[in-house]
């Protein structure tokens, strides 16, 4: 157990220092959870890290990662815009390498809650991960993960939908986008809800 403890904290120091070096994000508390990309200041969506963006993107890095991140106003599912990743090429090793999107939220102890996004692809293999974690307990592990995981096309908006039980010592759900090979992947109206326990599917 206190392996498994030091382990996980090791697990957030490196966390926090990938996010420094080479993930991005811009804050705009009065936006929300933006899930809807519509709120965008310097080319981004708010309230959302990017990963793999200040070392692609801002310093012009492309020898692992080549990939441009779009608010598009063209194609959306909802709203004004939508978010699209071009992307060339790619780390396939996830987990800080690839490409994506991640954020943590809020929620209720022992609350159920339901994810649901839409999305449009071509090529990419994508992966969307939820789980329930805490910052109030320090190096508690992450609870259980919830993934889906496609590298279909899809050439009509399609929704999915992912349900998740939070356990009554953790506190917040972290989401986090994956993309792991070359493509167009499109994602819009990005909502999380409690739910109650009858309404799981």
């Amino acid at each position: 157990m206190k392996t498994a403890k030091l382990f996980y904290l090791f697990v957030i120091i490196l966390f926090a220092f990938q996010s420094c070096i080479s993930n991005r994000e811009i804050k705009d508390q009065s936006a929300g959870m933006n899930g809807g990309f519509e709120i965008v200041r310097n080319q981004l969506p708010v309230n959302w890290y990017f990963t793999r963006y200040k070392e692609t993107i801002e310093q012009n890095d492309r020898s692992i990662n080549d990939f441009d991140v779009i608010s598009d106003s063209n194609d959306v599912k909802e709203g004004n815009r939508a978010l699209k990743f071009v992307i060339r090429k790619c780390s396939d090793k996830g987990v800080f390498q690839s490409p994506g999107l991640f954020e943590e939220f809020e929620v209720k102890s022992g609350a159920n809650y339901r994810m649901s996004f839409w999305v449009k692809n071509k090529g990419v293999n994508f992966k969307v991960d939820i789980s329930a974690i805490t910052l109030k307990g320090g190096s508690k592990e992450p609870n259980e993960v919830k993934s889906i995981s496609s590298k279909e096309d899809i050439t009509e908006w399609k929704q999915y939908v992912i349900e998740k039980h939070i356990p009554s010592d953790l506190d917040r759900i972290r989401i986090d986008l994956t993309l792991l090979s070359p493509g167009i992947f499109q994602i819009d109206d990005v909502q999380l809800q409690e739910i109650m326990s009858n309404e799981s599917k």
